[in-house]
């Protein structure tokens, strides 16, 4: 059985801008937000406005990967049907340029390795809310959209973006994680950034994590604050580990914590570690904040094989070998579903296609010896 430090539905609060500020767990959101690594949909969440939502300009928007692929084969469909004719099907060359384009068919058709990028962690949004077409709204728009473009060099930044008064300017940032090349961080930062525009319509503070980034934006100022709320905390199972394996756990856990800078990364066996802050937090702060992390770790988790804690402003887990680090793993599951089902229909098409034109090639060879022999 899974610990999980909240219940499904539980809601934790705490203060941001000023006001309480709620999220849920990842437990909740599945049923709010049905997200997939292999599509970006906007499904909005119970009393949300999907006129209002915190959409890019159609430059930015994300790039739907699988359905971009799925479009070239079938591209490659309709140059095959309109252009190949039983004469030209019987030429050598011609066979061999139709393998070559089968081949690339099934290339492009490889589902995207983003899962692991792109899964939901946590998100939650302020309870106020603005007006529609406030000048507030029009701040939050420029502020995701600077996190979009900036994301696309960096793997961490902060703006700020002046109102009219002192209410209406807003604050964002977002930070990837340490090992994203810069076109993962900026997938993840725009998918990031859509997702919250589905979750937080209209309210004038949201904060997302996902595995691979963090965003969050509010209209009061968090940018160089320490912050060492909890907000998610996920433990393995129990099983009692033994002291040699302890050992190495322990190893992994105190490298995180003695290493230096805002990423870091420690193995240790078949153990793995990873533990990261924001870019705004100093040094001090940063060691502070992993130090907590880790810390609670040790302490909540006990001899389990895997964990992993959320604080507001860093966090830290471990792995072993083949065992579960993110929680539930529905979602990946429901998505691998998903892609073999649309491959196995792809293929079946290509099977289709390809003995349509080997009897057409049959029929064509057979024709032509007919009219030879009269």
């Amino acid at each position: 059985m899974i610990r999980n430090s909240v219940s499904p539905f539980a809601l934790y609060t705490r203060q941001l801008c000023g006001n309480t500020y709620s999220a849920q767990t990842k437990s909740f959101h599945k049923k709010l937000l049905l997200t997939s690594t292999s599509s970006l949909a906007y499904v909005n969440s119970p009393g949300s406005n999907p006129q209002h939502n915190h959409t890019l300009p159609n430059s930015l928007s994300p790039i739907n990967i699988h359905k971009q692929n799925l479009l070239r084969f079938f591209s490659f469909l309709f140059i095959l049907t309109f252009n190949l004719n039983p004469r030209s099907m019987s030429n050598p060359n011609t066979n061999m340029c139709l393998f070559l384009l089968f081949f690339l068919a099934l290339s492009s058709i490889t589902p995207p390795s983003t899962a692991a990028v792109d899964t939901f962690i946590f998100g939650g949004c302020s309870q106020p809310k603005y007006t529609p077409g406030s000048a507030y709204e029009s701040s939050v728009n420029s502020l995701l959209t600077s996190l979009v473009n900036s994301a696309t060099f960096t793997n961490y930044n902060n703006f700020t973006v002046p109102g009219t008064a002192s209410s209406d300017t807003v604050y964002g940032l977002y930070q990837c994680r340490g090992d994203l090349s810069n076109d993962q961080c900026s997938r993840c930062v725009t998918r990031a950034v859509t997702q919250l525009g589905t979750l937080c319509s209209s309210s004038c503070g949201g904060a997302l994590q996902l595995e691979g980034c963090f965003v969050k934006y509010d209209n009061a100022t968090f940018i160089g604050v320490e912050d060492k709320t909890e907000v998610v905390k996920k433990c393995g199972p129990s099983i009692g580990l033994t002291a040699d394996v302890l050992t190495r756990r322990e190893g992994v856990l105190a490298n995180l914590q003695t290493l230096d800078g805002t990423f870091r990364t420690s193995g240790s066996g078949d153990f793995q570690g990873v533990a990261q802050c924001t870019g705004d937090l100093s040094p001090t702060e940063c060691q502070d904040c992993l130090s907590d992390a880790i810390q609670r770790l040790r302490t909540e988790c006990g001899s389990t094989t895997w964990g992993q804690i959320y604080l507001a402003k860093c966090y830290a887990r471990y792995s072993e070998a083949g065992t579960q680090s993110h929680g539930s793993n529905d979602d990946s599951n429901h998505n691998d579903d998903e892609i073999e089902k649309t491959l196995a229909i792809l293929i079946g098409l290509i099977a289709g296609v390809a003995l349509i034109i080997v009897f057409l090639s049959f029929l064509s060879k057979v024709c032509e010896k007919h009219k030879g022999g009269k």
